[in-house]
């Protein structure tokens, strides 16, 4: 049996640790033993363990963050303070990484994030296999130093590398280090296209006459919660029946932090972050009845029967768990316009595309969505014939074959 050593970033729930689980619990236990190493302890690790997968809480290793999903800006005091701790603890974080995998002798390391640069270096330092999960979109940052710095360790360091799109292997990749393109993997028994909607609906106390919109963004400004925000009560005036579910993060964690003392006196001076903005409004409008809030949620393919349109006006580059998923169950699709998005979106066939950061646009396309059955069908039908490309059976089935190749 192949241990399999994985590593993962983040405390909360989202779709990285998500999609990592739905590899895990496919894996074959008669080949392979997986043993997941969480850099914090919080959401992922209690529901892993409930999962009964093993998972354990690694102390001193950090990552190094900079995609579209975070990074360290140097015009924010904030962001220069954590970018020279990163600096700072780079080094151990290499070392920690190198002495737990010569504890743990897995058989093949597996990244599940681009931030986790030194545990990269310290499984190549620990000559064990490593495979690099690409999620997120590097950024370009400043200057592109540490975006040049980054793509050189993606195509020298790790023995694979898997990436969740074309976009990120076309940013990333060269002719020599080509890697493997795996789309995340959907369940089609779970996400059924027959799951009865008015089922759902009366589970979430939603009236069968609403006209209901989904977005699985919480209050997250890299998938478009602030356009959204100012959007929905454009689609309201339109359609007075509309309804908007918001599932996902919806506050601010409080922390005693530095970060925390710089959003409390932007707010004080009447100088409020985005994040802060996308609150009010939707604090506002769920207080008005027609938008719900539903924090983190697990029956997402509830949500999307639920629903008449799934949302997903995401500002910068980032590939969309909730689009694949509404496809797979024929549900239509409002995205924006980005290349990472137009390569599972067809615009007219499979969804309605619309520039980031155009509230008017979004709003236009999903009143054309909710006014129109016939265009809404159409693209709920389109969307359902390309989902072979993310069926879970066959995805895993290439995930496999990638840890076979290093192990022979």
């Amino acid at each position: 049996m192949h241990k399999i050593l994985y590593f993962h970033h983040a405390d909360k729930l989202g779709g990285a640790p998500l999609s990592l689980l739905d590899l895990v619990e496919r894996l074959d236990r008669s080949r392979f033993q997986p043993v997941v190493c969480c850099l914090k302890d919080g959401e992922v690790v209690s529901y892993y363990r409930q999962r009964g997968v093993e998972t354990h809480v690694v102390t001193g290793i950090t990552t190094f963050g900079h995609t579209t999903g975070g990074w360290y800006p140097l015009y924010n005091p904030v962001s220069v303070w954590r970018f020279g701790k990163s600096l700072v603890r780079f080094p151990l974080a290499v070392w920690r990484t190198y002495k737990l995998i010569q504890a743990q002798k897995p058989a093949l390391v597996h990244l599940n994030s681009l931030t986790l640069v030194p545990s990269a270096i310290g499984a190549k330092l620990a000559g064990v296999p490593l495979i690099w999960h690409v999620r997120e979109t590097v950024h370009q940052g400043h200057w592109g130093v540490r975006k040049r710095m980054i793509r050189w360790l993606v195509r020298n360091l790790p023995d694979e590398v898997i990436y969740i799109s074309r976009d990120n292997q076309r940013r990333l990749a060269d002719d020599r280090h080509r890697g493997w393109v795996i789309y995340n993997f959907v369940d089609f028994a779970r996400f059924d296209r027959h799951l009865d909607g008015m089922v759902a609906r009366e589970r979430l106390d939603i009236p069968a006459t609403a006209r209901v919109a989904l977005f699985l963004g919480g209050i997250s400004l890299i998938k478009g919660a602030l356009p959204l925000s100012r959007a929905l009560p454009l689609i309201r005036q339109r359609v007075p029946e509309f309804i908007c579910l918001v599932a996902g993060r919806t506050q601010v964690r409080q922390p005693r932090s530095l970060g925390e003392l710089w959003r409390r006196w932007r707010s004080l001076v009447g100088w409020p972050t985005d994040v802060q903005k996308v609150q009010d409004l939707f604090s506002a409008q769920a207080a008005e009845g027609w938008v719900r809030l539903l924090g983190f949620r697990t029956d997402v393919e509830q949500l999307i029967a639920a629903s008449d349109v799934v949302l997903f006006p995401a500002v910068v580059p980032h590939f969309a768990r909730p689009v694949i998923e509404a496809e797979v169950m024929a549900k239509p699709v409002v995205a924006s316009r980005l290349p990472s998005i137009e390569e599972v979106v067809r615009d007219g066939q499979t969804g309605l595309l619309v520039p980031p950061n155009d509230p008017e646009a979004l709003a236009a396309a999903v009143v054309a969505i909710l006014t129109d059955e016939s265009l809404a069908t159409r693209l709920g039908e389109g969307g359902y014939q390309q989902r072979r490309q993310f069926d879970a059976r066959s995805n895993m089935a290439q995930v496999v074959k990638v840890y076979e190749r290093l192990l022979s």
